[in-house]
């Protein structure tokens, strides 16, 4: 069994791709305002200090674009557990970066709006959304066994006995904490994400949808794992 549901071609060094996820789960090339939209970027070689500041610059960018309403990037802000926001914005957001590759998903608050509605949330945390994005890229030396002993759930051990089952599993993850908004603020070991439908006692019930990033214009070969989260009152 794989978490993986599609494979969608990553972008070449210097260049992006962008893509669409509908409420359905169904993934197609190209923005689409009404739904999630994904933005990614293969950045340059760059020094580390200087890609991070890269990557930040790059998804600023990106979310002007988006809003056609912004002519300059935006001012995000966080919530009190670290989540960005654009408090000025339509849009909720949430972005990811591994190595030298950044994604931004994007998506108007509209699309979660009656999913979001809650008497116990902050106005920052109303803003901020219900949208969560994690990407890892392939080859970074890990300790797989201790990992997944210390932050696997039992069911997710049998899916992550390949490098890319278990950036599956751990994409996953932290996308359903980033779109809920508590960060790595539970134990991960008891998020089961290897469901359809993702339920927590404390973060509720979430969809994810991961694909494979592939290697442009090439044999089938895959270089990472990117994962999307959202509420599942927005039924698949």
């Amino acid at each position: 069994m794989s978490m993986i549901s599609a494979a969608i071609a990553a972008p070449a060094r210097g260049g992006r791709v962008i893509y669409n996820v509908d409420t359905q789960g169904c993934i197609r090339d190209g923005a689409a305002p009404e739904h999630i939209t994904v933005y990614i970027a293969a950045l340059e070689p760059l020094p580390a200090d200087t890609l991070r500041q890269r990557q930040r610059t790059q998804v600023l960018s990106w979310l002007a674009e988006h809003d056609d309403n912004s002519l300059t990037p935006p001012e995000l802000q966080t919530t009190d557990l670290g989540k960005p926001y654009w408090p000025d914005g339509r849009w909720q957001l949430n972005w990811s970066h591994s190595q030298y590759i950044v994604a931004l998903a994007i998506a108007p608050h509209e699309f979660f709006q009656q999913q979001t509605a809650s008497n116990t949330k902050s106005e920052s945390e109303t803003l901020a959304g219900a949208l969560g994005i994690d990407l890892e890229v392939l080859g970074r030396s890990r300790s797989r066994e201790a990992l997944i002993n210390r932050y696997y759930h039992p069911n997710e051990h049998s899916l992550a006995d390949t490098d890319l089952g278990f950036l599956s599993i751990w994409t996953r993850k932290e996308a359903v904490v980033k779109a809920q908004g508590m960060g790595l603020r539970i134990d991960l070991k008891s998020l089961n994400t290897a469901t359809a439908v993702i339920e927590h006692v404390q973060l509720g019930q979430w969809h994810s949808l991961t694909v494979s990033l592939n290697e442009p214009n090439a044999a089938p070969t895959e270089i990472g794992v990117l994962s999307l989260s959202w509420p599942a009152a927005l039924a698949l």
